[in-house]
């Protein structure tokens, strides 16, 4: 789901951070204990709290949101080849995240 990034069996090494921007790549705990690795799009107030919105870049609708305290970190590394995210990737996720504010408004 996030090919060409990532592939399915990938070493995924994770560093936290105080603060993650659009586009980096996290990974976190679902509520069920299984780790997922999604593009970060944004920042959105739900349920009383911050939480982060990402989405698998294969993937047509976000995930649920995040609680920041599930997120482990941000993927720098991939099977021991170093990861940058390039601006193009960034901007792709402001846009995306953009794109689902204005459908959760129009709800």
């Amino acid at each position: 789901c996030m090919h060409p990034v990532l592939r399915h069996g990938d070493r995924v090494k994770c560093e936290r951070r105080p603060v993650y921007f659009p586009g980096d790549i996290l990974t976190y705990t679902k509520d069920n204990g299984c780790l997922v690795t999604h593009r970060f799009l944004g920042y959105a107030w739900h349920d009383g709290e911050w939480k982060m919105i990402t989405k698998a870049d294969d993937a047509r609708i976000i995930d649920n949101p995040v609680a920041i305290a599930r997120v482990l970190g941000r993927a720098i590394q991939v099977s021991g080849r170093s990861l940058t995210i390039d601006s193009r990737a960034r901007v792709n996720a402001i846009i995306q995240f953009v794109k689902a504010v204005f459908r959760a408004i129009r709800r």
